[in-house]
């Protein structure tokens, strides 16, 4: 989680200017639809025009939404996490093996299991009379 909180700061102002012209292409796709809806001649048309706008809106606002998340993000939140590699921060995380033990059980262990070839058998042919 604070690797994505690390990215969501380093990238903090490109997300901005992303934000920002996703935002003005539904800004403009809402005045493109007010224009159609003054100028539509059917219902239907005035019906598809509003929906185009209600569309824009909604994205508009989640666009908005998301912004302030990355401010929340890297005002709030990012501040206050430790940086990795920096004196007084945690290191960096090691790979290591999960510790094991031996558990006790009430049972003797049986003994390994070994792979014995059969016994030879000698066969011999039986003399004629």
């Amino acid at each position: 989680m604070t690797a994505l909180v690390t990215v969501i700061e380093r990238y903090s102002a490109w997300l901005y200017v992303l934000l920002g012209v996703l935002m003005t292409r539904q800004i403009h796709h809402m005045w493109r639809a007010a224009r159609e809806h003054d100028t539509a001649l059917f219902g239907l048309e005035r019906e598809a025009a509003t929906g185009k706008a209600v569309r824009a809106l909604v994205s508009l606002l989640l666009y908005g939404t998301i912004g302030l998340g990355v401010y929340t993000v890297t005002t709030a939140i990012a501040p206050g996490l430790p940086k990795l590699g920096e004196p007084g921060g945690p290191a960096p995380p090691i790979l290591q093996p999960p510790p094991t033990a031996a558990i006790e059980t009430d049972t003797p262990t049986a003994p390994p299991y070994t792979v014995t070839p059969p016994p030879a058998r000698i066969i011999t042919s039986t003399p004629r009379p």
